[in-house]
């Protein structure tokens, strides 16, 4: 079975320094994994090896439905179409007799390449290197203080530490599959067995449910099934003693997970969950469409592996009382429900914080599950959201909507050569930031990635060079410890 786009329904949605790697200087494996799972993979016929271009011709609403998408155009074609008296493509950005591009995007070298690789790959183990020194095992590592820190048992409330960090190794973790995408097999080795040896999820840590989805249950299931796949994506990298540990670590946390689903009028979610109790009695019930929606790769994916439809079906029946919620005027979704009630507490729509994963999760369980429902969903949504954030263009290049992504990264990108960085919040009318730090958010990265692929464009080996050396620049701590 062709695993072509695995990397874009699980393993490059979770490895932001891996899409570094492949975006920056356009080399490593191949696109995709041949994984052992009973999945009807939908392959995307998105990147033509043949001109390295594509249109929305080829978009899958028009291969699904038999038309095309022109009345699902948003902002960027309709400017497109505003300003110019006949229709033009942006692919034309990057043709015709421009000296100055020419001059300095039309080639990207090999000794570019090779020098980036080499750049980005210092960049993680610089970072992990110093985790494992200064910080294991505790969740992660403080940059300033250069020591390792957990959960907040202090502070309970503390949520920006308390939902991310459960006393499980959170970092060594959550960098398995990148250190064998960066071909460190030895310590990809030992991080496996240290994992195996010391993680344990019988802990009284009260986490997140999405986050312990996308970064613990995500990366076992990552690391498992580059052990085992007999295809070999990534070279003979198995254990001749590994039985199936992983596996059993991600099918134990997925079961403690599960209490979430229960006592819920909607099947929509507790937010929170304690690894060892279960859900306190005195928990919220609201949860943001992201937290709620978007469990199904990783849920859908250990269904297959352990043959147990449970998690899954809980996943599913959470997006489809989600979907059942959108407003019957707009068909727009907000962004905080009540759980019980199914009311909608937040009431702003879009595609930022708190709804992005949702959208993207029901393209990529698309590829992944060929589930039809996923798709029409997906298209339903893309058609009714303007497209103004960059996970907007992440969305419009796996949708076949190349031109649709040009124009929009195209935004964001000069907002990030303005200011080295992204802001959390930039506000379009007053063309200022509204919140100035950066939380290094991989989306313009992998924006950037897949339009390189869609386009095979250099221009965007020199967006992602500009990135790498702008984090190294901004974003590094000099003393001792890491990013």
């Amino acid at each position: 079975m062709q695993w072509k786009s695995i990397l874009v329904g699980l393993v490059v949605h979770r490895l932001t320094f891996s899409c570094l790697l492949w975006l920056a200087f356009g080399l490593g494996p191949s696109w995709g994994f041949n994984f052992p799972l009973n999945l009807h993979l939908n392959k995307l016929q998105l990147f033509n090896e043949d001109d390295g271009t594509s249109s929305s011709d080829n978009s899958w609403s028009q291969r699904i439905h038999g038309h095309g998408d022109a009345q699902s155009r948003t902002s960027c074609a309709k400017l497109g179409e505003e300003n110019s008296p006949k229709k033009s493509s942006y692919l034309s950005l990057f043709e015709g007799d421009r000296d100055e591009y020419d001059r300095r995007y039309s080639s990207f070298p090999d000794t570019l390449k090779l020098k980036m690789k080499g750049m980005a790959k210092d960049m993680f183990f610089f970072g992990y290197d110093n985790y494992m020194k200064y910080a294991f095992p505790e969740d992660e590592l403080n940059p300033i203080d250069c020591q390792g820190r957990g959960p907040d048992v202090l502070n309970p409330s503390n949520i920006n530490i308390n939902d991310v960090l459960g006393n499980y190794s959170l970092t060594l973790i959550d960098t398995l599959d990148t250190l064998l995408v960066l071909g460190n097999v030895s310590e990809f080795h030992r991080a496996v067995k240290l994992v195996i040896d010391t993680v344990s999820f019988d802990k009284d840590s009260t986490v997140q449910v999405f986050e312990a989805n996308i970064r613990i249950l995500g990366s076992l299931i990552s690391a498992h099934i580059l052990l085992t796949d007999p295809k070999h994506p990534f070279g003979d990298v198995g254990l001749d003693d590994y039985d199936n540990e992983l596996l059993h670590l991600a099918h134990d946390l997925a079961v403690r997970l599960l209490p979430a689903f229960e006592n819920t009028s909607t099947g929509i979610p507790h937010p929170r969950v304690n690894l060892k109790s279960g859900v306190s009695p005195d928990s919220i019930n609201e949860t943001c469409t992201s937290g709620a929606g978007s469990l199904l790769v990783e849920f859908g994916i250990l269904s297959r592996l352990i043959g147990d439809s449970t998690f899954e079906w809980v996943a599913r029946r959470a997006v489809r009382a989600l979907w059942n919620l959108r407003s019957n005027e707009t068909g727009l979704l907000g962004n905080v429900v009540n759980i019980q009630t199914g009311q909608w507490v937040g009431m702003q729509s879009g595609l930022g914080a708190g709804m992005d994963s949702f959208y993207e999760y029901l393209l990529k369980s698309y590829i992944l599950f060929g589930e039809k429902e996923d798709y029409l969903m997906f298209q339903a949504s893309y058609e009714r959201c303007v497209c103004v954030d960059t996970r907007c263009s992440n969305g419009c290049v796996l949708n076949g909507d190349v031109e649709e992504a040009i124009c929009m990264h195209a935004f964001y990108y000069a907002i990030w050569k303005r200011f080295g960085a992204l802001p959390e919040r930039y506000n379009w009318q007053l063309q200022a930031p509204d919140v100035l730090f950066y939380p290094l958010r991989p989306e313009l990265v992998e924006s950037t990635y897949l339009l390189y692929q869609a386009t095979k464009n250099p221009f965007y080996l020199h967006v992602g060079m500009d990135i790498l050396e702008s984090l190294e620049k901004n974003a590094k701590v000099r003393y001792k410890s890491g990013l």
